[in-house]
């Protein structure tokens, strides 16, 4: 495996690549309109605007994200930096270009965002391996009819995957260019010196360490962790005090805190405290920090001499005007306000810079880089500036542990989203994606696993452990819930990639004679494409539903794993009622009316199945479900959507008796 750290694209390497994305963005221009709305595009919308308007509230003090009764709560703990920033160059493009609808536009914004993810996907496999194995990898990568698909239609996963990657590829690129100039102590020396100073110090010097440092460590999670327990308490002591008597002992107390008590309801004070409540939240988080420092002084006093403490100071301060480190630390916080695993892409930055300097020596660096991501979070998130610790905990707790009521169809039978056979991941990922995938990563793995036994060092090695290996066995053994597949793990996938990019310049380095290298090289290249460019114009605009020959096939999938799971065939099945049905037809959908209502004729009435009991004169069933079979069995199917051997939404005409 090579080490290519020029990760720098020069044209006369890179135009494979670059012929590649105009190529793409081409036949993206012409297809964006033929895909129909996705499951979730709505609400992605909608969060978009909502918290839009929540900047223009800033000087009035109104900058809650409010969505309405009528939507799922759980849009709340959607981050939304990158649809807000869809949303933006969307009103600009429709002043440009009106008669475009709205919802094509979306389309198009996710795909130029999925080619964006194809150009930062090259970069990083330049780092790893030869150009001409990057190449190959990039086509691979790009050629996926499952990404393809996605690229279109997905408001999540596909833009979380790129800026993932953007922010890795940042963080070395940052990591690739800070020059140390600052006298900071090594992570070796300093480790040892600190333990020599622990052995030496005496028992009462390493008692107030240790009883300074247990406090420091146990009063943030007793505030993080029972928060809401104390907030509760301390309510309920307030309103003690607000009822009170007028002539108790409490009511003496309040009134001379709070003279306007009679004036001024409980409920406004109530929200006063929580102000204090949570600020009161911050600054004992902040003392903690210094009862730290306090701690570590006792005994480490080397650590906190005046020299080292301004270097340590100005070397932070310089970080924070470092063009690289800005540039990463927007990326990571962008990130991260998309989907709250986003610092995991900042975990691997760290465990870079720690092994290429010390943890110790990239202090400095790491502190600028994580205060400036934490404040782009904050400013691109408007819904936790409100109480940013308690909603950053909400979001975590939610999210980890999806709440998901539905049932996931794997391999013929139903299970709740907690319950999937720990196969699951693997065995989609293994049948989702093209036949040379597989081969190649396999190839791949053995490679690695080889390397791994001789004991070499490799950045690969530890970017595939941190960033694939050891989420998708988390994933696995902690039984997260999962649902669509695994599309909410597409960020995982690159390094999937990456590895076949290694097991492709191994291959390629087998090769006697330039000629024969040549030859070779090209038909790995035709191997590499055909599957991916067949399958998607086969399953236009499906491309997502792809599943590979290993189970037979789109058609081997039908009824055994989800197919057209987001409903995007909807679209197929309105606009044939828009030619057929009569004026002011009741139509049912079972699914959300916004999958349809855009491409659907004025006249139409078009309701959601489970939400009236009204009749109707067609209903537009989806086979995810299997709605198809149980919905309306006796009445005929007059229009069907198929690709690759599978239906995916019929259109039953309701005949009354």
């Amino acid at each position: 495996m090579s080490k290519n750290n020029a990760g720098s694209c020069k044209f006369i390497s890179c135009w494979p690549v670059i012929l590649l994305l105009v190529l793409n963005t081409f036949i993206g221009i012409l297809t964006f309109q033929d895909f129909g709305n996705s499951y979730d595009e709505h609400d992605m919308v909608l969060l978009a605007q909502k918290s839009l308007e929540a900047y223009k509230g800033i000087g009035n003090g109104t900058v809650e994200v409010t969505l309405g009764d009528n939507v799922d709560r759980l849009l709340y703990f959607y981050g939304p930096s990158y649809v807000m920033g869809a949303e933006l160059v969307i009103r600009l493009i429709e002043k440009i270009a009106p008669s475009i609808p709205s919802s094509a536009l979306w389309h198009l914004i996710y795909f130029l965002t999925f080619q964006g993810s194809v150009f930062c996907f090259y970069s990083l496999a330049r780092r790893f391996v030869k150009n001409s194995a990057a190449i190959y990898a990039t086509v691979l990568f790009s050629t996926q009819p499952l990404l393809w698909g996605h690229s279109f239609i997905n408001p999540k996963d596909i833009p979380f995957m790129a800026f993932f990657m953007a922010s890795v590829l940042s963080g070395l690129w940052m990591n690739e260019k800070i020059q140390f100039t600052a006298p900071i102590t090594g992570s070796a020396t300093c480790l040892k010196t600190i333990g020599e100073n622990w052995t030496n110090s005496p028992v009462r010097v390493k008692a107030k360490a240790i009883i300074v440092g247990s406090f420091w460590a146990a009063l943030p999670f007793t505030l993080l962790l029972l928060n809401k327990q104390i907030k509760n308490l301390l309510d309920q002591v307030l309103s003690y005090f607000y009822r009170a008597e007028p002539d108790s002992w409490a009511a003496r107390i309040f009134e001379a805190v709070a003279s306007n008590r009679n004036n001024v309801p409980l409920e406004s004070y109530l929200d006063k405290m929580a102000v204090l409540f949570r600020w009161g939240i911050y600054a004992s988080l902040l003392l903690c920090g210094f009862l730290f420092i306090f701690a570590f002084h006792f005994t480490y006093k080397f650590m906190f001499s005046k020299n080292k403490v301004y270097s340590f100071l100005a070397t932070t301060g310089r970080a924070f005007l470092h063009p690289r480190i800005i540039l990463a630390a927007i990326f990571l916080g962008l990130t991260t306000s998309m989907r709250i695993i986003g610092p995991l892409a900042g975990v691997i930055i760290t465990i870079y810079f720690g092994k290429k300097n010390g943890f110790i020596r990239s202090m400095p660096y790491l502190i600028a880089y994580a205060l400036m991501a934490i404040a782009t979070m904050y400013i691109t998130w408007p819904y936790i500036w409100h109480d940013p610790v308690q909603k950053l905990l909400d979001v975590i707790r939610t999210m980890s542990q999806f709440p998901w009521p539905g049932k996931v169809l794997f391999d013929g039978k139903y299970y709740l989203s907690p319950e999937l056979p720990i196969t699951y991941i693997p065995v989609l990922m293994g049948i989702q994606f093209t036949e040379p995938v597989l081969i190649l990563f396999s190839i791949g793995a053995v490679t690695l696993i080889y390397e791994v036994i001789r004991k070499e060092q490799s950045d690969f090695i530890l970017l595939f452990a941190v960033w694939f290996l050891i989420p998708i066995i988390y994933f696995v053994v902690m039984s997260n819930p999962l649902y669509d597949n695994f599309r909410q793990l597409l960020f995982l996938c690159p390094p999937v990639f990456l590895l076949c990019g290694v097991a492709t310049e191994k291959a390629l380095g087998l090769l006697p004679g330039k000629k024969v290298y040549s030859f070779i090289s090209f038909a790995i290249m035709v191997f590499t494409i055909i599957p991916g460019v067949y399958n998607s114009l086969r399953l236009h605009p499906y491309e997502y539903i792809y599943y590979n020959s290993y189970i037979g096939g789109v058609s081997g999938s039908f009824r055994r794993f989800e197919n057209d799971y987001w409903l995007t065939s909807c679209r197929a099945a309105i606009e044939y009622l828009d030619g057929a049905a009569d004026e002011g037809a009741n139509i049912a959908i079972s699914g959300p009316v916004e999958l349809v209502s855009p491409f659907a004729r004025d006249d139409l009435n078009v309701t959601r199945l489970s939400d009236t009991g009204e009749l109707f004169d067609y209903v537009i069933l989806t086979t995810r479900g299997d709605k198809d079979l149980s919905e309306y069995p006796d009445s005929p199917i007059v229009f069907s959507v198929e690709r690759g051997g599978v239906t995916l939404v019929v259109v039953r005409k309701i005949n009354y008796p």
